[in-house]
């Protein structure tokens, strides 16, 4: 999903998504992210960008 609009001279982007969950789909989480950028960023050049969503990126650390 995403949003552009322009106020004045100032273009805004808000992109929104849902990556693959779960550990072992790091790969593939990094892949659609990727892709999301690319479909949304790279062809809807911007003055600012925000990027919102349930990314699915999780830090594994354990707690002493």
């Amino acid at each position: 999903l995403e949003l552009e609009f322009k106020i004045g001279s100032k273009h805004f982007l808000f992109v929104n998504a849902h990556l693959q969950a779960m550990q072992e789909e790091s790969q593939r989480r990094n892949h659609d992210l990727l892709q999301v950028v690319h479909r949304f960023v790279d062809t809807q050049p911007a003055d600012q960008v925000y990027f919102f969503g349930d990314l699915n990126y999780r830090v594994n650390i354990t707690l002493e």
